[in-house]
Formats: structure tokens, sequence, C-alpha cells
């Protein structure tokens, strides 16, 4: 009794002493309301393992994200999140489809590593993926949203999950609660948004890592986004932009492209008349502003119960999609518009910047270990950012890596080199995958809608043989 009570006596005349007790959050200071980023700062100690939430956009263009850039799509709300931390207007994946991103960000490891380079493949090493380290070093696990692995939840390391597989609808999904089934009623992405609160009220003193995945502005399963009136009216259809290169031949691109799946599905979309072109982006715009207010009540509520005093948020898209680019639809193929994301990070002494880094999906994962002071199971060419996070140093990646080695949605097996300035792209022969097929060459400085080929311009001959010996060296270490 005597002891309480000097507990009490102490926390009252050194209100710092506070932060050091083990005793659990109290209702009155839950309805305090926000506090001082310093007052929050110095009562926490330094010794509190921080917590990670990832939030992972479906299908969401790297210029869907309005920050930063002049766009016809609107995220005001994730906009406003961007710029308190750090963006990397240079953010890749590895490979342009929905499981081999999720595994490549779970194991931060590459498709030809991990096992995952289509929609069917398991996740090979579960015991390594981010959530099972995580678990083992004391943090509670949850996932939340769109799953797409084989793997369960569980077996990578999630103690909690409440999600839906696969593509689903956009009103009214069943979820599947740690594998119980569980419907609800609304947006699919509120229902996502919701659970995350209410497991972030109910949570103990854990730290918390937590994956949070979007379906929105991912096509539903009737292949459109049924989203309301309200969101539409923020978009005006006649102003959708069209892609200069809409109607292409395909001069410079693989023959096999006016055949595939790819641009057979475009046309199937009426993408090759503008109004069918516009109304897609205009409809995908709605969804994505959905998305973006769905997600703007997580950020209300980190920030009014300062969780983002202790927080990494790391936000990025899953892949990107093709709205009439090159006269396709979809995404797996190396154009910008489909492996390249949206992606930046917040958090306890983030810089508020833009950086010039080249970042890979496959980089959450040392990056996040590294904040949290635990070592790296397992090689990878994936590189911790925290450095571009803390300090405004030069860039360490000359370039990045992408792989698609398997045919996956009418394509053909094809590898790229993405420097700031230079594309290069190699594609093998569907049958005999040993067999060069095609190549392309783009100078995105120029060319950054990637329309002239250039491999056979005899002043890009230097450029050129330096990103084959790249892509090679590279193509020989993927290990397939």
């Amino acid at each position: 009794m005597h002891s309480i009570l000097l507990i009490f006596l102490v926390a009252k005349l050194f209100p710092s002493y506070e932060s050091a007790l083990p005793a659990k959050r109290s209702a009155a200071r839950q309805n305090a309301g926000p506090r001082s980023a310093e007052r929050s700062l110095a009562e926490r100690s330094p010794a509190t393992p921080p917590n990670f939430i990832i939030l992972l956009v479906d299908d969401q263009r790297w210029d869907a994200l309005s920050y930063d850039k002049t766009t016809y799509f609107a995220t005001p709300e994730m906009a406003k999140l961007a710029t308190r931390g750090t963006y990397f207007p240079d953010a890749f994946v590895t490979l342009s489809i929905c499981s081999p991103s999720r595994a490549a960000i779970l194991s931060g490891q590459y498709g030809s590593r991990n096992g995952v380079m289509n929609m069917q493949s398991r996740l090979r090493d579960e015991e390594s993926s981010l959530g099972n380290i995580l678990k083992k070093n004391g943090y509670a696990t949850a996932v939340f949203g769109k799953w797409h692995l084989p793997n369960k939840p569980h077996d990578l390391g999630f103690d909690y999950s409440f999600i839906f597989k696969g593509i689903t609808a956009y009103w009214d999904v069943d979820f599947l609660e740690n594998e119980k089934k569980i419907s609800t009623q609304g947006f699919v992405d509120d229902q996502t948004i919701d659970r995350t609160i209410y497991y972030l009220e109910k949570r103990d003193e854990k730290p918390l890592f937590l994956f949070v995945n979007t379906f929105a502005p991912h096509m539903d399963e009737n292949y459109d986004w049924p989203i309301k009136a309200a969101e539409r009216s923020h978009f005006n259809q006649q102003a959708a932009p069209l892609p200069v290169d809409w109607n292409t031949d395909f001069a410079g691109k693989p023959n096999y492209l006016a055949t595939s799946r790819p641009h057979q599905r475009a046309l199937e979309y009426g993408y090759d008349q503008p109004d069918s072109i516009r109304s897609h982006v205009y409809r995908y715009a709605a969804a994505n502003y959905a998305m973006d207010q769905a997600v703007g009540r997580l950020a209300k509520y980190l920030t009014d119960n300062e969780l983002l005093d202790n927080t990494y948020l790391l936000v990025l898209g899953d892949n990107g999609w093709f709205m009439a680019e090159h006269s396709l639809t979809s995404k797996v193929l190396a154009y910008e518009e489909s492996m390249r994301i949206p992606f930046f990070v917040l958090g306890p002494k983030v810089l508020a910047r833009k950086s010039e880094e080249l970042v890979l999906n496959i980089d959450l994962y040392p990056t996040i270990l590294d904040l949290a002071n635990i070592q790296p199971t397992a090689s990878s060419r994936a590189i911790s950012l925290r450095n571009a996070l803390f300090t405004k140093g030069k860039p360490t990646r000359k370039q990045v890596f992408y792989e698609a080695p398997l045919p996956v949605h009418g394509t053909y097996p094809h590898y790229a080199i993405r420097t700031k300035r230079w594309k290069y792209i190699v594609t093998y022969d569907l049958e005999q995958t040993d067999k060069l097929y095609f190549e392309e060459l783009y100078d995105l400085r120029s060319d950054p809608n990637e329309l002239k080929n250039l491999i056979s311009n005899k002043g890009m001959a230097k450029a050129l043989a330096r990103l084959r010996k790249t892509a090679q060296q590279e193509i020989e270490n993927s290990n397939l």
C-alpha cells in the first residue's frame, strides 16, 4: 500500500515519470485529446519499440497520389500524410502483380527467390516473413483487408486477421476474421479501416505491426468501379485525360502485344474510343478518392491518439495500372504506368521532404527491421531506407531491376533495368525462354511516356551496352 502511494506521489510531482510506469492506458488519458509532439516524445521512454503500419493500396498508379504533381486524380487525405514524411517519387515494384508484390514486401526478396512469380505460388520461407520476425521479437501482429497469397496469414506471422481473399465486391463484403466468416455492410475499404481502428482501440502494451490492405481502386469482380455519386461528383468525366498513345500501332514495341491479352482486353473495355477511356479513368478516380476518404479516418485516429509519435506509417501501392497507355490495360509489363508506384513514409523524426532514392517494394523489409533494431535473417538485394528517412545524403542506388520471368496475364518473359534516365527492357521468347525476342531502350529524360524505342540508335550504343551488361548480371543473379 505504501509503495503504491509513493508511486502516485512521484507521478504527480514529476509528470515525466509517468512514461516509465508499466501501466495500461487510462480512459482519462485516451480522452484527454492530442498533446504537443514535443511533450509526447519527452514522456516516452527512448527504449519503447516503435510501431509499424504498412498501408498497401491496390492498383494505385504512381500518379494517382495527388502529391507533388499535377494530376487528374485526387487523394487529399493521403497527400496530407505524404507532406508529413519522406516521399519517394521514384518507387517501383519488383513484379507488377498482386500476389508477387505482397510476397516481395513480406519477404524482402524478389519472386525468383521467394517463389511467388504468379497468382498461385506460395511464399517459400514462411519463418523469415516480416510478420514472423516481428512476432518473435515481441510484436502484436495483424493483417486487414485484401489477402492475395495461398499462405495463411497465421503462417506468415499474423496473430489476428480480418481479410477477404483476392478480388471481391465493393459493397457488403464477407470478411474472414481469423478464418471465421463475418458479413459486413457498406464500402469494403470502410470495413477494413473500421476494423483496423477497432483493433487499435483494443490494443495492449505490445508494439504493433499492422498490414492494412485496401481494395480500391482495383476493379471489382465485375470489372467495374461501382462508386456512388457523392464520390464521382468530385470529378468531371469529360475532363479525364487521354494517354498520348492510346491508339498506338505498337511501333517500337514487342510485336506480340498487338494480339496479347493486355491489348485485347483493352479493346473489350472500348479503349479504341476516347469516351470509353474517359469513363474508365473517371470511375477509377472516384474509387481512388473513396479509398482515400477511408484512409483519412485512420490517419485522424493515429493523429488524435498520438500514435504517430512512435509509429512508422509506410504507404505504397502494390502495382500500377494501365488506363489505355500504349493501348493496354492491366499491369505486369515493365512500363512506368505498371511498375512505378506511390510511396512515402512518416513517423518519429522522419524528415518532411522528397527523396531522390530509387526505391523498391522489397526495401520495406530491411527498413522496418532496421528501425526496430532487428537484424535481418536473410540476404537480399533490398536496402534499408533509414538514412533516406533521417538524413539528406546522396542516393545509394544507381538502378533498379525488374523481373517478370513467367508468362502472366498474356505477357512474355521479360526483365528491365531502370535508372534515373534510362529504361532498358529485354523480352524473351514464350516457348524458348532463353531466346531473345525483343529489346527496348527509352530515354526517360526526353521521353517519359516511353514512346520512342532507341534500341537501333547508334548514338545510344554506349548506354545500351552498359544496360545490357547490367541486365544480364541481374538475370543471372536472380536464382531462377
